[in-house]
């Protein structure tokens, strides 16, 4: 029978991680939070880690299989960030009229002798400096891949892998086999096609800014 034990973190922002414990894990289908559908990876037959979806309030965790669906005893707590309130100016000051007497009248100043040349100043030449050093292209951030789904598949069938900085990704590999056919979608989502040869291993993501490498593994279905 399908249980959901407990969970860790009991709080946190949209996009943060949690992890999911309890039994009858390897067949579920949706991860629900409040009612709210997240991704999610299948660690093992008792661990799930799924992904604060945006815009859920708090509530229970759920997680559905073919056999039912068990949800937790305790709630996970939604956290906001609450930006501060604008500044408020106050009224500007009701300030007097200038009361002085008037001034006297300018009186124009006699045009003064004109000044002798100067040397000119002997200048030492300068250092030359070191070579502006060229910037790199691509992301500068370090890539990192949070789940992928589905988690199993035969060769030739696509798999969406979530994370970020994947903006300028080189090659996307099957525990060890680069595969021939990838798509960076955006940023934060890859789509890639299982290789010939693929072997079940953890996925690999290859970016300017290095590689990453996924927790759980990829299982090569017959």
């Amino acid at each position: 029978m399908i249980s959901v034990d407990n969970f860790s973190p009991d709080r946190g922002l949209s996009g943060s991680k949690v992890s999911i414990k309890g039994s009858n894990f390897t067949k579920a289908t949706q991860v629900l939070i409040n009612g709210t559908g997240a991704p999610f990876q299948i660690l093992s037959d008792t661990e799930i880690l799924a992904v604060i979806p945006a815009g859920f309030a708090s509530g229970n965790i759920a997680v559905v299989t073919p056999a039912g669906v068990a949800v937790s005893h305790n709630n996970f707590t939604t956290i906001e960030i609450i930006p501060p309130p604008p500044l408020e100016y106050g009224a500007p000051y009701p300030g007097a009229p200038y009361a002085g007497a008037p001034g006297a009248p300018y009186a124009p100043v006699a045009p003064g002798t004109p000044g002798v040349p100067g040397a000119p100043f002997p200048g030492v030449p300068g250092t030359p400096g070191a070579p502006y050093p060229v910037p790199v292209p691509g992301n500068p951030y370090p890539a990192t891949l949070a789940i992928f789904t589905p988690p199993s598949g035969p060769v030739g069938a696509s798999v969406t892998i979530t994370g970020s900085g994947f903006t300028g990704a080189k090659s996307v590999s099957f525990g060890g086999i680069i595969a021939g056919m990838f798509t960076v979608v955006s940023d934060n989502m890859i789509t890639a096609t299982v290789p010939v040869g693929a072997a079940t291993g953890p996925l690999t993501v290859d970016t300017l800014s290095g590689g990453t490498v996924s927790v759980g593994t990829f299982n090569i279905a017959p």
